[in-house]
């Protein structure tokens, strides 16, 4: 089974799954050329895969000291008062 590369311009679904408008998708070539044909989609030229460079080997130092002092103990708070009861005005059953 080859594939094409395409880029979908409008949204489209069916027995092969959905393709959302703006994405890049490899699908079989005749659904790719009636996406192609009925405008719901444009090919994509595919470009040659570059290798990667492998990046530089990082030098391993030793690690600086760090100086470290313990912070004093956060003062005691006292607990909050108790809430007081709501109190309602009015006739009973309004909010």
């Amino acid at each position: 089974m080859t594939t094409q590369r395409v880029r979908m311009t409008r949204t489209a679904s069916g027995p092969a799954g959905s393709f959302l408008a703006g994405g890049v998708y490899d699908l079989d070539v005749q659904l790719a050329a009636a996406y192609i044909r009925a405008k719901a989609a444009e090919p994509v030229a595919v470009e040659p895969v570059r290798p990667v460079r492998p990046a530089p080997p990082v030098r391993q130092s030793e690690p600086s000291p760090v100086e470290t002092t313990a912070a004093p103990p956060a003062p005691e708070r006292a607990a909050p008062p108790p809430a007081k009861p709501k109190v309602r005005r009015g006739p009973p059953g309004v909010g």
